[in-house]
């Protein structure tokens, strides 16, 4: 699965104060979201760390940005998107459903593509603008296919460019793997684990 969210917790020696280091893809909105969410950039652990009262939070802002939690068991699908104008970013990555598409690092640099992403039809993305403004490009007849993603992620997307009539979204179904079922079935323990615990209190 490319999108790859780790949560591991610690405990300072001296006050004993819990914290859950959550790891996530970069991706601008998270930034936003998690620094909204008091979260604090660990370079340590290459993460970010949180009071573990603020991990539900933290949890719908994963699924906000990337249709899944990284433990909820999220149905993977694979979409083409084909582009029939050009699309960009101002000086940072092209980001679809929560996934890096590509990224250029200056007007004549080329694009590199993001993991479990391939240019199957048309030109590939590439860097554009001016040397002080350069964008990340992706030119008119491009069909870009992403891999794994997370069904809620594409069905945001979408919904996002249901008017779009430049960019054309075909979603495939991808068979589920052992990780993906054992996912699945883990949250279907947990939630009958708690059922049971709220029946056992009536």
């Amino acid at each position: 699965m490319y999108t790859n969210i780790r949560y591991s917790e610690t405990r300072h020696a001296r006050t004993g104060t819990k914290t859950v280091t959550v790891n996530t893809p970069y991706h601008p909105e998270i930034v936003d979201l998690f620094n909204n969410l008091g979260g604090q950039w660990n370079s340590e652990f290459s993460g970010w760390t949180f009071d573990p009262r603020d991990l539900p939070r933290v949890r719908e802002a994963l699924i906000h940005v990337f249709g899944t939690d990284g433990e909820d068991g999220a149905e993977l699908v694979t979409a083409q998107v084909r582009f029939d104008a050009d699309y960009y970013e101002d000086q940072q990555a092209f980001f679809f459903a929560g996934r890096e598409i590509a990224r250029a690092y200056g007007r004549d640099t080329g694009a590199k593509l993001g993991p479990g992403v391939t240019v199957v039809e048309g030109p590939a993305p590439t860097g554009g603008g001016s040397m002080k403004n350069w964008k990340t490009v992706i030119r008119p007849g491009t069909v870009i296919e992403i891999k794994d993603l997370p069904r809620p992620a594409i069905e945001k997307a979408l919904n996002e460019y249901a008017d779009d009539k430049d960019l054309t979204i075909t979603v495939t179904e991808t068979p589920a793997n052992r990780e993906q079922l054992e996912a699945r079935r883990a949250k279907l323990v947990a939630e009958l684990a708690e059922i049971d615990q709220q029946l056992a209190e009536i």
